[in-house]
């Protein structure tokens, strides 16, 4: 029986706080959390002054150096672990997962994207004793176990005012999602979308009173809200996934209708024509007039709790 876990992932959208949440509520075990992309604050005003020119004239950055350590020294404080999870072991330097592999006696990395996306050194994977991805393409060619994302948030009873929604970031979607939108447009759909980007970007008016540009991300804990009410989801698959993302499961938590460009969908065990519509042509979008028209059609309890954040958890930790 797993007594006590570590789980190690950086901080990007609050993905870490939802998993660890999990982790503490169905894992049955004592968590520990460690953020593997913390920044190391200055003690003081000739900290920072030392750090400016080592960067300058060194070509090394103190700050980066001692943020290195002070996870280490989290790490080697954790003792008697059974189970170290870590999502993005690429971004632990090679004595931090020494000292992780040494003081655990199982290890599994969690990958939240494609290597394809996000390369990552093989020779790290191999330390670990399971690799899980969601992404199929991943787990047929390097032999991981496949673990679907999932869903914690359920159905929010409120007032539907949109008929799609769609949550992201600025990327080369942003050719799809605009092209979707002037659909939707021309065919007197109201929908809404925020899309976050770290630089500041603008869009053509014509979208002004749809696609909002933010510059400050939505935590994932949260984000849920923004489809409360909307009738539909949007979900736009990177080009390089082939598994799906978290829309499709918040979707089903929220009973939501989904609309995507993913067509790996359909072998999903919880796919139904009535409740998910596959956009399989950019340039062509032929979504019938009942697809919005028609309720959402609701999933036997048994599908529903698979994709459920505890199911996800035990399963995590048992595979």
């Amino acid at each position: 029986m797993v007594k006590k876990i570590l789980f190690i992932a950086p901080d990007y959208y609050g993905f870490n706080e939802v998993v660890f949440e999990g982790l503490k509520n169905y894992s049955g075990a004592e968590v520990v959390q460690i953020i593997s992309n913390e920044n190391y604050n200055y003690k003081n005003i000739k900290e920072k002054i030392q750090n400016f020119f080592s960067k300058i004239f060194l070509k090394r950055n103190i700050k980066k150096v001692k943020a290195s350590l002070e996870i280490l020294n989290k790490i080697q404080k954790v003792k008697d672990v059974d189970l170290v999870i870590i999502n993005r072991p690429d971004l632990l330097s090679e004595k931090q997962l020494d000292s992780l592999f040494q003081n655990a006696k199982e290890s599994k990395a969690l990958l939240w994207d494609s290597l394809e996306k996000i390369p990552m050194d093989e020779s790290i994977l191999q330390r670990f004793d399971f690799v899980l991805s969601f992404d199929e393409r991943d787990c047929k060619k390097y032999n991981f176990i496949k673990i679907t994302n999932f869903y914690f948030q359920k159905k929010i009873e409120t007032e539907i005012n949109y008929d799609v929604a769609f949550l992201g970031t600025y990327d080369e979607r942003l050719p799809v999602l605009l092209k979707v939108f002037d659909y939707f447009k021309e065919n007197n759909y109201l929908n809404k979308a925020k899309i976050y980007s770290f630089h500041q970007k603008n869009l053509d008016n014509t979208y002004a009173n749809s696609i909002e540009i933010i510059n400050k991300i939505i935590p994932f804990s949260s984000s849920f809200n923004f489809y409360a009410d909307s009738f539909a989801i949007l979900d736009l698959a990177q080009s390089n996934q082939e598994g799906l993302s978290f829309r499709p499961f918040e979707a089903i938590g929220l009973e939501k209708k989904l609309i995507t460009t993913n067509k790996n969908i359909i072998n999903y065990d919880f796919y139904d024509s009535q409740n998910v519509f596959i956009i399989d042509n950019i340039n062509d979008i032929n979504l019938p007039e009942s697809f919005l028209k028609t309720p959402y059609k609701k999933l036997t309890a048994e599908i529903k709790e698979k994709y459920f954040i505890k199911n996800w958890i035990q399963n995590m930790i048992k595979s």
